[in-house]
């Protein structure tokens, strides 16, 4: 090898050593928007309550028949309606966050018609986002919210009745205000928040 094969090798290998160091630099610098991460998060919750809902709920409740859903699933030794177990990791989420100060966001389920008060839209922001996902279901409705004192993304996007179970309980639950829900329809909304 001459000379200059030799200062090209060792100028492509240090050029490659940089490169390398500064892939792995720009990492711990990269920007994701709070943006993307919300679809991101929504992304995982949504992928999780499909799994539940159609490997779990459906094939051992309603195809099988071999345990029930129920609200009271703890006392009744039933399995949990999937918005319970959205719920369930949205409180450990909850409690994790605020352990620490790195991230902040919080995910919850929401409804313009709940059958709880306490999960109906709180705010305007979070109505207008259910009304919007209600109309367009394929499309995120996204808004800044200061009202808190801190910059806060609001991410609201649609929650599909995808499992016979969620149907059921909206239909016939005693506090339910709407009754005539199907497969596919919307319940309401998966509202994400992220302080950035």
């Amino acid at each position: 090898m001459n000379k200059l094969s030799v200062s090209v090798v060792f100028l492509i290998s240090s050029l490659c050593f940089l490169n390398v160091n500064a892939e792995e630099e720009s990492i711990d610098q990269a920007k994701f928007s709070p943006v993307m991460m919300a679809d991101a998060l929504h992304l995982v919750i949504e992928a999780n309550r499909r799994v539940y809902a159609k490997t779990i709920v459906d094939r051992l409740s309603n195809k099988h028949e071999i345990i029930g859903t129920s609200e009271h699933f703890l006392d009744e030794r039933n399995l949990a309606l999937p918005a319970q177990l959205f719920r369930l990791g949205a409180e450990s989420v909850d409690e994790t966050v605020k352990q620490q100060d790195k991230l902040k966001f919080s995910y919850s389920l929401k409804s313009l018609w709940p059958i709880r008060k306490k999960n109906g839209a709180q705010g305007q922001i979070e109505k207008d986002g259910l009304e919007y996902v209600s109309e367009y279901p394929e499309e995120p409705f996204y808004a800044n919210d200061i009202s808190g004192g801190d910059k806060e993304l609001v991410a609201v996007y649609a929650d599909i009745a995808r499992s016979e179970s969620c149907v059921d309980c909206h239909n016939t639950h005693k506090l339910s205000t709407v009754r005539n829900f199907t497969l596919g329809d919307v319940l309401g909304g998966i509202v994400i928040r992220i302080n950035y």
